[in-house]
């Protein structure tokens, strides 16, 4: 995804349901789901019991996710 399309994105509404922040990161509706119960996610949070995710969460969890191998912790 370009970054004229996250900045766009951004301007529209920073927070997206779980399925469009599964689709933000490439990663099925499930894995979102299951990381949030057991932990070890993007952060979340609940606006009307509703959960949805901050952009700005999603892409931090991303960076943090950020690997130069595949062996051994990676970083």
């Amino acid at each position: 995804m370009g970054d004229a399309t996250k900045e766009k994105e951004k301007r529209a509404s920073p927070f997206l349901l779980p399925e469009e922040a599964a689709n933000y990161l490439r990663l099925s509706f499930t894995t979102m789901k299951r990381m949030r119960i057991e932990g070890g996610g993007p952060r979340y949070r609940k606006h009307m019991g509703h959960v949805v995710y901050h952009i700005d969460d999603l892409e931090k969890w991303s960076e943090e996710h950020v690997y130069s191998s595949t062996g051994g912790s990676g970083q």
